[in-house]
């Protein structure tokens, strides 16, 4: 420490107020919708405690669909007709069991959805690399 002068130290201080308001300038770019997605997520990861290795194990689908589901519940009845054909179409999207399906607002409904989109390109971005690497 003896070695950094209070020059260096103060170059140092101004890269990383920089390199921090760039940051706050990039979250602030983030649009909310984008944003809301990002923090569903997070919370799936973190309360809910879905990690990769979770994930992993819905290889047939299952997230895609979990998502098509919350997507089609966000759509106001009005522009989908026959209520009764959207109820069952959730119901044979819906991978898992009655008790996980929690729709709620259109916007929250669309975070949900967002998310498990995330989760399953994550999902099939390891599995690429896991059969990249088997064959390497």
């Amino acid at each position: 420490m003896a070695d950094r002068t209070y020059s260096s130290m103060r170059i140092e201080i101004e890269d990383l107020r920089a390199r921090l308001e760039a940051a706050e300038r990039a979250l602030e770019a983030i649009p909310p919708g984008v944003a809301a997605i990002l923090s569903e997520r997070i919370r799936q990861r973190l309360q809910e405690g879905w990690t990769p290795e979770h994930d992993d194990e819905h290889d047939e689908g299952e997230l895609a669909l979990a998502a098509a589901a919350y997507t089609i519940a966000a759509t106001p009845e009005d522009a989908l007709g026959d209520s009764d054909y959207l109820v069952s179409t959730i119901e044979e999207l819906w991978p898992w069991a009655d008790e996980w399906w929690k729709p709620s607002t259109p916007k929250r409904s669309l975070e949900k959805a967002g998310a498990l989109i995330a989760a399953e390109w994550e999902r099939l971005d390891r599995a690429e690399r896991r059969q990249a690497e088997e064959k390497s």
